[in-house]
């Protein structure tokens, strides 16, 4: 999973900026909840914190067990907001994938490469090691 914090300037630049890539073991809204909170915590955002950004699935955006509805515990003012960047890769796939046979072919890799290591920490450390080497 990836952190990322957008923040503004007191020039009122907005800036967005990568924290860190976190392995997750524990897939449930509880675990990527606590996954996150190991990443903010030591930031001291809790009143600062006013949003906060994920797809829809379940886990993430559920209004009871929800990585959102969990996360707001701590951060209460952290609004939870769909994230369109996800939304329009997802139209950008549906797309291609309905007009060109190629791309159709490249998303249908895309993502099982995706998946093949989403689901799997010792795939994720083997694809690090070969990467890092």
């Amino acid at each position: 999973m990836v952190v990322v914090l957008r923040y503004l300037l007191p020039s009122n630049t907005v800036t967005e900026r990568f924290l860190e890539f976190v392995e997750v073991k524990d897939k449930t809204g509880v675990g990527l909840c606590n996954s996150i909170k190991v990443v903010l915590e030591p930031l001291k955002l809790r009143e600062k914190l006013i949003a906060q950004t994920y797809d829809g699935v379940a886990v993430m955006s559920g209004n009871v067990h929800g990585v959102q509805t969990l996360m707001k515990e701590t951060y209460p003012n952290a609004q939870f907001v769909h994230c369109y960047a996800h939304q329009l890769n997802l139209t950008l796939q549906q797309l291609c994938s309905a007009r060109i046979s190629i791309l159709k072919v490249f998303f249908a890799d895309l993502t099982a490469f995706a998946t093949f290591f989403s689901g799997a920490p010792k795939r994720v450390a083997a694809l690090s090691e070969a990467t890092s080497s």
